[in-house]
């Protein structure tokens, strides 16, 4: 496997930088030998897209409060708000690695 393959399994979160660039092959995990391995397969592939889209939200948000923080002008309420756009898209993508490391976890146990 190609390194740029590794790296995004390793840190899902990256795919969205790269999306255009890659053919996304996330969905191929299921495998059909029994019901216990598809409904596993769906569940990763289901956390692993929802990671992505969680990623790519919260570095949006990250820039637009960036963006926020140098259009304040010096206004404490528009810097304070900035700063909380940045601080709350911070603690929703760790929650949401958290999340994908639970989920990790127990698959990883149970099989």
């Amino acid at each position: 496997m190609g390194s740029l393959a590794c790296l995004l399994q390793r840190y899902p979160q990256l795919t969205v930088l790269i999306f255009a660039q890659m053919e996304m092959k996330t969905l191929s995990i299921v495998k059909i030998s029994s019901g216990e391995t598809q409904v596993n397969g769906i569940i990763k592939t289901i956390v692993e897209v929802l990671l992505t889209a969680v990623g790519a939200i919260s570095i949006i948000m990250i820039v637009i409060g960036g963006i926020m923080f140098a259009l304040s002008s010096g206004d404490a309420q528009k810097a304070a708000k900035a700063r909380n756009t940045v601080l709350y898209a911070v603690v929703g993508l760790i929650v949401s690695i958290f999340a994908s490391a639970i989920v990790n976890f127990v698959f990883n146990r149970f099989n």
